[in-house]
């Protein structure tokens, strides 16, 4: 059906005497088959929020927005404070528009004085544009706990996809403390 890269619009534009395909490449592409709104914001990835969420219902979600350069740069300065031990998973939606986008993946990496202490490279998907934002939701993890685990992290997250375009990075600060209230 498709060779290589090609746009939305050279998909279905591609053999469209074929009824049964033209319904199939619909069914494949959701709202983009259809024609979804124009942006002028030229990204294709536009990653809205970015947080955590205990599904434990210790705490409640700690969400940030990042869908602009100026609130991005300001997760370094405004660190995210949580519990040692307590479960979480990183939460994240985002918008795709334009083009499809293969194979998004979340690329999280967290370092201590130096050292990294955790890294993932997770696949989200592959997304066709649409108005409404997609959510991800990580595996569910646990904060390291006891003295030489508590402290301040820094970490950098990235969304990439397999085209090998970077869609976001951006830095922000963890604290882990014994407790809620440290």
């Amino acid at each position: 059906m498709t060779t290589g890269n090609e746009s939305i619009d050279q998909i279905l534009n591609k053999d469209t005497e074929d009824e049964s395909l033209r319904k199939y490449k619909e069914q494949l592409l959701g709202a983009a088959a259809k024609g979804i709104p124009k942006t002028d914001d030229p990204r294709r990835v536009v990653v809205e929020t970015f947080g955590l969420r205990f599904p434990d219902g210790e705490h409640p979600d700690i969400i940030r927005e990042v869908d602009t350069k100026e609130k991005v740069a300001t997760l370094e300065n405004e660190p995210i404070n949580i519990k040692e031990g307590v479960k979480y998973l990183f939460i994240v939606t985002y918008r795709v528009q334009h083009d499809i986008v293969p194979a998004l993946h979340f690329v999280n990496t967290i370092k201590k004085t130096m050292v990294t202490v955790d890294q993932q490279n997770t696949m989200m998907g592959s997304y066709g544009p649409r108005a409404e934002p997609y959510t991800y939701k990580s595996q569910p993890q646990y904060a390291p706990s006891g003295m030489l685990a508590r402290g301040s992290f820094k970490a950098n997250t990235k969304f990439v996809d397999d085209d090998g375009k970077c869609h976001l990075e951006m830095n922000y600060s963890l604290v882990i403390k014994k407790d809620w209230t440290d």
